[in-house]
Order: C-alpha cells, then structure tokens, then sequence
C-alpha cells in the first residue's frame, strides 16, 4: 500500500477548511496524486469550490449559495481556523482560481465533484457545460465524479466518451445494474454502506471508498480489490502506513 491509492477529499479538512482552496493545493504539496473538491453554482452562474448547498455549516452565513453572488461570497469566509494561537481566515474560491493554481501541478489527476444542488438552478446540460468549459485547461487530468447519471452522461456527450466516476452513498442491486448500464470509469462507495460480501473483482471498474482516516480498514479495503481510498486526513493514514522501500513517503510531517 503506497501514495498511489490516497485521494485527498476534499483537500485536507483536519486541518484546513473542507472544499478550500488551501487545503487541495496543500495536499498537492504534500504530494498527493489524486485530489476530489466539490462544485456548487452561484446565483449569477459561477462554478466555486463548496460542498455543502447552504453556507450556514461552513461559512455561518444563513443563505444558500446558489441565492449569492459572486461578489457577494467573495465577502465570506469559511469559519475561523485555528493554527496554534493564531486564527486564520480563508475565502471561497471559484473554479477559475482554482484551475489557474492547479495548472501548476501537471502530474495531479482531479476529481472535481458536480453536485446535484448545483444543476437545479439552471439545469443539467448548460449547467455542466458551463463547469467542463472551465475544467477544459486541465480536461487531460480530470476525471469529474457526480451522484447524478445525468451529469455523467452529459460529460460523455459534451467531452467525447471521456472518464467520468458515478459516487452512491448506499451499494443495493438496483445500483449493480445502473453502474453495468453506465460502465464509469471510477465507482466512488461509501464504505460504511456496502456490503461486506460484495465481490469487487467482478466489476469492470475502479473502486474508490471514502471516507476512512483508519490506517487498517484502508488496508482492508485495499486487499479486497479497491484501487483508491478516499480520506479526509490523507496526511494522517500516509503517516500510518508501511511504506515501501522503493517509494519514499512523499510527505513531510513537519509542519
């Protein structure tokens, strides 16, 4: 088990706000490979990096994000985050930002998440139309993910049968034979809801679970045949693990 099955979710959110710019790009430094952050859409139609609907959660603001605006979120910050005595405030970031940074991490493969909240306001196609056209810059490194079969098929239609992921919270027959209609690349599971019986070596695709932080149940659900493990302390379960000779950790605990 080396780096090469860590996705870092949603940044590192034991340490940085969840969905931050500051926490994918530190994930990136860290030298992780594969980074997931979530999509949401503006009242005025900018793709930013947030996860939740509502910015209550995060931000504290009593509004949900598709009622602002742009300029108006550009004034909000995600709770304080606390570094020793020091507290420090971090922005919400649009996916234009975002992809600028990225560029700079060429070996990076992204999972850039569309949520379903974000497609209500102006519908599936224009809606992820609008996110692939800003992704496009770094289109070859991009693998987008959504619980909506929708979105994945408009990505196959708009971007000519590229790799897409279908994410379920709960693994039942019915999504055996929607993901073997769909045949994604990627199949993101919510570990805690699968079953512990399910064979994955029958599917013909890549396995992702999330979200584990425990070093051994990573291992466990590595030795059954699961290609990536998704956490949300990637610095955490890379400290934990036993390392290959061959392959340094690529991370430093330093700071």
């Amino acid at each position: 088990m080396n780096q090469s099955h860590l996705v870092a979710h949603r940044g590192i959110p034991a340490r940085f706000p969840d969905n931050s710019l500051a926490g994918v790009l530190a994930a990136l430094q860290k030298g992780v490979r594969f980074v997931e952050f979530d999509l949401q859409l503006t009242a005025d139609g900018v793709p930013v990096l947030f996860h939740d609907a509502h910015l209550k959660k995060a931000t504290g603001r009593a509004a949900r994000v598709a009622d602002i605006t742009w300029p108006e979120l550009q004034k909000i910050f995600f709770r304080p985050q606390k570094k020793g005595a020091e507290e420090r405030l971090y922005g919400i970031t649009s996916l234009a930002e975002a992809v600028t940074e990225f560029k700079h991490y060429p070996h990076a493969i992204f999972f850039p998440e569309i949520k379903i909240a974000a497609t209500r306001q102006r519908g599936v196609r224009p809606t992820t139309a609008l996110i692939l056209d800003l992704l496009d810059p770094i289109r070859s490194q991009c693998i987008p993910i959504s619980f909506s079969i929708g979105v994945l098929k408009t990505i196959r239609t708009l971007w000519n049968a590229h790799p897409i992921g279908w994410i379920v919270d709960t693994w039942r027959i019915g999504n055996q034979r929607r993901a073997e209609a769909l045949q994604p690349e990627y199949l993101f599971a919510n570990q805690a809801n699968f079953p512990i019986d399910f064979n994955l070596t029958v599917a013909n695709w890549q396995w992702a679970f999330y979200e584990i932080s425990d070093v051994e149940l990573a291992k466990q659900w590595i030795a059954r045949g699961a290609a990536l493990i998704e956490s949300n302390d990637v610095e955490k379960l890379a400290k934990q693990m036993a390392w290959d000779e061959k392959y340094p950790p690529p991370f430093s605990f330093n700071s």
